[in-house]
């Protein structure tokens, strides 16, 4: 049986149920989550229904929104309390432990009810079972594949190539230009970082419910195959050499206006600083471009991360997407002309694009097994 409570001080409960005693007719569990997300409702009707046949256990669950400040807070706290920090939810607390992330949640309170049915009691606290953090979750890899893919996406790095291109004209020292690119880099990650937090977490209020997680499914699938379609196309074409033809790159007046913003801000006064907002800047223009990446990974980290804000997925798909700017950079500071750069990636964007292919296939199959 299954009931869901208003936010309340559950920290008292959860640290003083430490000390009280087992009701081995009701085992009473508090459950912090994103409420109406697909793992929330999977956890209710599927996931405790299974585990009660199982142990024959009656479960009383009170679950918690843990997007509401005030519940977050509680929850910190009663984490805290027992001595654990708050690193992902969904979180679990059963007698004298808390349990963090699904895998862990699931694992620990079928564990927990067999002690509690064998001992008639909670199993005593434990720091190690409580939590997992450090544990790598392979819901990540492909987060990380496309953040990689989405760096040397034409998109983005045909720009960068004319922004180093205009550093050497500029007559930019190796020491400048390492010094420029670690500046640009950052700007860069920090763009695409708060663009990627407002898109996931606006998404993550929109889609509040599994019935529309199901219908995002089926448009990111959709979309997924359409740009696999055109990815083909713009393979074949970049394969033999009609580079001017290809449909998923920059416009002509999108490249002058990305241009012009990187000639304008970097003159000789408070160089660094226009650096700063030329990443700004190419990074929102591009995203008409490299959103063909960036926002079908955001719909599959909603359905995968449960952590706080999306924070981890985000963090790991912005470090993989600047690690083939970082280099680009040190190899120009080593002593690669920028030429030799140049003409490289020109003569392999057909396999960038036919990795751009591959990826929309899988991001169109792995989404219904997020």
């Amino acid at each position: 049986m299954y009931k869901k409570t208003l936010p309340i001080l559950l920290v008292f409960i959860s640290v003083s149920s430490l000390f009280g005693t087992v009701n081995l007719n009701t085992i009473k569990i508090s459950y912090y989550g994103e409420i109406g997300c697909s793992h929330c409702d999977l956890f209710e009707k599927s996931i405790l229904p299974e585990i009660e046949r199982k142990t024959g256990a009656d479960i009383q669950l009170q679950a918690f929104d843990i997007l509401d400040p005030v519940v977050y807070k509680n929850c910190e706290t009663a984490l805290q309390a027992m001595g654990l920090e708050f690193t992902i939810f969904p979180v679990l607390f059963i007698g004298n432990n808390a349990y963090l992330g699904n895998a862990a949640l699931e694992a620990g309170l079928l564990e927990e009810i067999n002690y509690v049915k064998k001992h008639g009691e909670y199993r005593p606290f434990n720091s190690l079972i409580s939590t997992t953090a450090g544990k790598v979750s392979f819901k990540l890899i492909p987060v990380f594949i496309a953040g990689l893919i989405d760096g040397i996406n034409p998109c983005a790095f045909a720009t960068l190539l004319f922004f180093i291109s205009f550093l050497s004209i500029q007559g930019r020292t190796k020491k400048e230009i390492l010094i420029t690119g670690i500046v640009f880099t950052f700007s860069v990650f920090t763009t695409y970082f708060l663009l990627g937090l407002g898109l996931l977490n606006a998404m993550r209020m929109v889609l509040d419910f599994s019935y529309v997680r199901f219908v995002l499914k089926i448009i990111v699938s959709i979309v997924a195959l359409v740009f696999l379609g055109i990815s083909l196309r713009d393979f074949y074409l970049a394969y033999t050499g009609r580079f001017s033809e290809i449909t998923l790159q920059l416009s002509l007046p999108m490249k002058k206006r990305l241009h012009k913003v990187v000639r304008n801000n970097n003159g000789k006064i408070f160089f660094l600083g226009g650096v700063i907002v030329t990443g700004f800047t190419v990074s929102v223009i591009e995203l008409a471009c490299t959103g063909q990446v960036y926002l079908p990974t955001i719909a599959y980290m909603i359905q995968t991360d449960s952590s706080l804000l999306g924070l981890r997925s985000l963090i790991i798909y912005n470090l993989s997407f600047i690690i083939p700017m970082g280099i680009i950079f040190a190899l120009i500071y080593a002593g690669l002309e920028f030429t030799a750069i140049s003409r490289v990636f020109k003569g392999k964007i057909h396999y960038v694009k036919l990795l751009l292919s591959a990826f929309f296939i899988f991001l169109a199959v792995i989404i219904w097994f997020a």
